[in-house]
Formats: C-alpha cells, sequence, structure tokens
C-alpha cells in the first residue's frame, strides 16, 4: 500500500528545485559530497548530524494569507512558542493594532483567546480544526510541524513505522511515510546535494491532500552552547487546498531552548469564556 503513495505521488511533474531556493550550504561543500545524500542511510546519517530535536523552541514570521475565492489577503506578525512535551503557543499581532489572538495547545486541549474581544474560547484540537479561519488559517501544530520539518522527517526515519525512500530522478530523493493508526499520509521530497526538505505533503487516509509546504530558503541557526550549525526553514508557503487558501512566511528571528516557563503558556484574562464550538466566525467580505 505505501508504495502506491510513491506512485501517486503529486509532489510535481517536474524534478527541478521552486525558484529562488535558497540553500545555506556552498557550492564547496555540495561539490565534495559533504551535504550530499544517496539513500536512506546517508539520508539519516545527515539528519543525525545537524537536525537536533528541540525541547524548546521561540519564533517570529511575517504570515500573508491568500484566499483564492475571495481574491484577497491578509497579514499579520505571528510568534510561535513549543514546549516539550506538548505545550504550544500560536500568537497573532498587527501594527497598528496590536495582539489579534493567541491560541494555546496542551494535549488535546485548545484556549483561543481575542484580545480585542477579551473572549476567550475552549475545547479540542477538532474544535479548532473547524475554526482555523478565526486564526489567520494557521493550524498551530501543522506549523510547527512545517517549522521543524528536518526534525519530523529524522523521527520518522528513526521510527519503526514503514518508510519508503526512492530516487526522484536525478536530483531529488522522495520519502513516503503512513501513519498508524490514523493512516494518514506523509511525503517529502528531498534535495540530493545538499539533503534538504523541498516540499512536504500530508494527506488524510482516503489521499486526498490536507496541507502541502513548499519551501524557498534555509539558513543556519548557530547554537550557543554547540560547535555545529542547523539549517532552519526562514520563507516557506504553506497550501490548504480544501479551504483554497495559501499562507506565505517568513521567519525573521528563531531561538532554540530561549527559557520559556509556565507564564508563557497562561492564557490571558477574559472577560467571557465560551465553548469552542460554539464559536460563529464571519470571514470579512
Amino acid at each position: 500500500m505505501l508504495l502506491a503513495v510513491l506512485a501517486v505521488s503529486l509532489l510535481g511533474t517536474s524534478c527541478r528545485g521552486p525558484r529562488g531556493f535558497v540553500t545555506p550550504y556552498g557550492d564547496d561543500m555540495i561539490r565534495t559530497g559533504r551535504a550530499g545524500v544517496e539513500d536512506r542511510d546517508t539520508l539519516l546519517a545527515r539528519l543525525r548530524e545537524r537536525a537536533s530535536y528541540p525541547e524548546e523552541i521561540w519564533l517570529r514570521s511575517r504570515v500573508t494569507v491568500r484566499y483564492e475565492d475571495r481574491g484577497g489577503s491578509d497579514f499579520f506578525t505571528a510568534v510561535v512558542m513549543y514546549r516539550e512535551p506538548g505545550q504550544l503557543r500560536l500568537g497573532g499581532s498587527r501594527s497598528p493594532i496590536g495582539n489579534l489572538f493567541d491560541v494555546l495547545v496542551s494535549g488535546d486541549m485548545v484556549s483561543l483567546y481575542f484580545h480585542r474581544e477579551g473572549q476567550q474560547f475552549v475545547g479540542t484540537l477538532d474544535d479548532l480544526a473547524r475554526q482555523t479561519g478565526a486564526v489567520g488559517a494557521l493550524s498551530p501544530r501543522e506549523l510547527l510541524a512545517a517549522v521543524l520539518v528536518q526534525q519530523e522527517l529524522r523521527r520518522h526515519l528513526e521510527g519503526y513505522e514503514p518508510v519508503v525512500v526512492r530516487r526522484r530522478g536525478d536530483d531529488h530523493l522522495l520519502v513516503a511515510a503512513r501513519h498508524s493508526p490514523s493512516g494518514r499520509q506523509l511525503l517529502w521530497l528531498v534535495r540530493r546535494k545538499d539533503g534538504l526538505v523541498e516540499e512536504m505533503v500530508a494527506r488524510d487516509p482516503d489521499g486526498s491532500e490536507e496541507v502541502r509546504v513548499r519551501y524557498r530558503e534555509y539558513r543556519l541557526y548557530s547554537h550557543p552552547d554547540r560547535e555545529w550549525e542547523e539549517p532552519l526553514p526562514y520563507r516557506f508557503d504553506l497550501t490548504v487546498p480544501a479551504e483554497g487558501i495559501e499562507v506565505e512566511l517568513r521567519v525573521t528571528e528563531y531561538r532554540l531552548a530561549p527559557g520559556l516557563t509556565d507564564r508563557s503558556f497562561q492564557p490571558p484574562r477574559a472577560r467571557e469564556v465560551y465553548a469552542l464550538r460554539d464559536l460563529v466566525f464571519e470571514e470579512a467580505k
């Protein structure tokens, strides 16, 4: 069944990279093969060398959301905070308005807070999935997985679930995995010459595309307590076909191990609290 995923992959009909792809690895490294990957073993070895599993991460990004049905767009600044084993916060703001919303995730529970209204909505991740328009079409966990794409790929290659790695043309490896027990399909298109993920696709069990991420630029992040540098994505586009939405993200700053505290994941004090499933979000015309 997993091989069929490879056969019907919709990662594009061309093996050329996206226009303007920026790699942090220079020609000397690529030419000597120090960064290159040939198969599953060399890809996993490369990921173990440079993709750590951060227990904490903080980032700020400029976000542009384009709506296919309305032909318009929206923009805001997003700040993401994550701490193991599963605390996640996504905040949105816009100048000169200020803070717009905060989404806090702990396990399967979600708290969504709107600053201007002083309202808090509480529910589950499934409830939030039906209300993504209220937070700029961004799923907090999908966004975090897109940011930590090298780490997610390493985790699957090191795991026990079946993973297939195949050559795709002269320039790429295609990695396919199926998540158990959900049956969700995951695919990564990896550049052979520098080992970076160029594209990631997630599909539901029936094959319908849930999200597609195209990476445009990586930069090296210098760990203050380590001798090596880690490639992190700084420009990428996230597409949600079912919603007709494309989200363009431009990360302006990363911090790994920023020293997050419990206070970082406390929701603002709300004037009113409601069930998230009762939220009615009216899109701007």
